[in-house]
Formats: structure tokens, C-alpha cells, sequence
């Protein structure tokens, strides 16, 4: 979300010392008239070399935000390690349990560590916190969907039939052995009500 604001950031300064650069290159005189107005008095070369840093500046922004953004969303992943870097962080599954889901009958949140080590919690809704985690091993692998032969990539805890692939949205999607599929979303969510 933050290289979104980023970008939008990036592209309003574009806008605004753009316009300003073409105003002060074109019309100098009502540049001077409105800045005298306001007790600045600064040369045109100042004016135009100020805006060209602001817009070079916004520019910078705007592509670093983008560049961000596109190596961090879940259609830039083309590797075991992209994958690895992706799924660092907390993974919460929190939505209101299915009576009909056989394999996945309570909620889930991961911490995912660089050193391949996650803290894995587990929680009824009835239940007032997550409680204490249980550290376990992760490995993330990859492999191909048998129907459609598409690659995928996902985090696998290590002596568990429990395993979540990365999806197109930026969601996980955890199940038992392929079971039971639930979505978990990026953050530290508390569901828990007072």
C-alpha cells in the first residue's frame, strides 16, 4: 500500500512542477507578478533549475514506488527466492469458520521468518487471544497445478500436511494436503472480540 502512495505522490509532483516549469518558461513576467506578491523575488534560472530538481525528484519517486511495487506483487514471483522473500512476514486466516470445511475448523496466523523458522498459532473464535506459538521449520517450494500445468509457489511447514500457495491477489491459500482451501491475508490481524 505504501509504494501505492508512493507512486501517487510521485506522479502529483510530476504534475504540479511540470505545470509550474512550463508556466515559469512561458509566462517569466506572471511568475515574477505572483511570487513578488508573496515577498520572493528569485531569478528564472533559479525558478526552472528548483522545478527541474522537484520534478526529477517526483520522478525518482514515482518509478522507485513503482519498481517496488512490481517486484513485490505476487505475478512478479519466478523463483524459489522471490518466493521466499514474498512470504516473509504475518499471514492471518481470521474469517468466519465454515461448518462445511472439514479440514480447516479454526483460525491460523504465521510469522514467517528469514530463517526459516515460523511461529505457528492457532485459535478458536471463542478464544480470547492467539495464545503461545508453536515454532516450526518451513521450506518453500514449487511446482505445477496437474490440471492446467500452470507453476506455482508455496510455504510448506515442515513435518505437517499443512501448506499455503501463493496466489495472483497477494493472498496465501492455506489447506491440509490440498484440502479445505482458506484464504490468509498479510498482516497481524486480532479478531478476537472484548
Amino acid at each position: 500500500m505504501k509504494e501505492l502512495i508512493q507512486i501517487f505522490v510521485g506522479v502529483a509532483g510530476l504534475l504540479f512542477f511540470g505545470a509550474a516549469f512550463v508556466k515559469a518558461t512561458f509566462s517569466w513576467e506572471k511568475c515574477q507578478e505572483n511570487m513578488r506578491k508573496q515577498g520572493h523575488d528569485w531569478p528564472r534560472p533559479v525558478a526552472l533549475a528548483a522545478c527541474l530538481a522537484f520534478i526529477v525528484g517526483a520522478g525518482y519517486l514515482a518509478v522507485d514506488g513503482y519498481t517496488t511495487y512490481k517486484a513485490t506483487s505476487p505475478s512478479s514471483i519466478n523463483s524459489v527466492e522471490k518466493a521466499q522473500k514474498y512470504v516473509l512476514g504475518t499471514w492471518v486466516y481470521a474469517d468466519p469458520l465454515d461448518p462445511k470445511n472439514l479440514y480447516v475448523d479454526w483460525w491460523q496466523k504465521w510469522v514467517v521468518k528469514d530463517d526459516s523458522s515460523i511461529d505457528v498459532y492457532v485459535a478458536r473464535p471463542v478464544d480470547g487471544s492467539w495464545g503461545k506459538p508453536e515454532n516450526m521449520r518451513y521450506s518453500v517450494i514449487t511446482n505445477k497445478y496437474a490440471d492446467t500445468g500452470e507453476r506455482y509457489y508455496a510455504i510448506k511447514v515442515l513435518g505437517t500436511a499443512q501448506f499455503a500457495i501463493i496466489q495472483p491477489d497477494g493472498t496465501l491459500s492455506y489447506s491440509i494436503m490440498g484440502n479445505g482451501a482458506v484464504p490468509m491475508r498479510r498482516g497481524n490481524k486480532n479478531p478476537f472480540s472484548k
